[in-house]
């Protein structure tokens, strides 16, 4: 696989950053991983020019001082990147967790796997997905 893809992971659990890093290495794909710590680094990053890339955000609900259901909703309004695919990538199981976030715009939510073979396999499917059958924005 030639191309490279980039995931802009959203959680401010060092552990599970570690734990998507390493999963990422046993797909069949070559992802660029840009972990990102709050909301604000988020908007940070997407605000500086960078190469155009095939790239999805995958972003936890609980974060700090802006949650992730609020920093959804503002890349959801952005003209830039209201086509950026949004993975809410979270703990949470509550239904209103899961309606609210698709109701402000999820492409998808996925409930944090309890082990390594099922992280890797959940993001395997996530990347064959959206980077082996969807057609992105830009990508033509």
């Amino acid at each position: 696989m030639s191309d490279c893809f980039r995931i802009l992971f959203v959680d401010d659990d060092a552990d599970d950053q570690y734990l998507v890093q390493r999963a990422l290495e046993k797909i069949t794909y070559r992802i660029e991983l840009v972990c990102l710590s709050s909301a604000n680094e988020l908007f940070t990053f997407l605000e500086k020019p960078t190469e155009p890339v095939k790239q999805l955000i995958l972003l936890d609900l609980n974060l700090p001082m802006i949650s992730g259901y609020e920093a959804l909703k503002k890349v959801k309004q952005s003209k830039q990147f209201c086509s950026t695919p949004c993975i809410i990538y979270s703990t949470s199981q509550s239904s209103r967790d899961i309606a609210d976030s698709y109701q402000v715009g999820a492409n998808s939510f996925i409930i944090k796997p309890d082990t390594f073979t099922e992280t890797v396999n959940i993001l395997q499917d996530l990347c064959d997905y959206w980077f082996g059958i969807v057609t992105l924005k830009g990508s033509n």
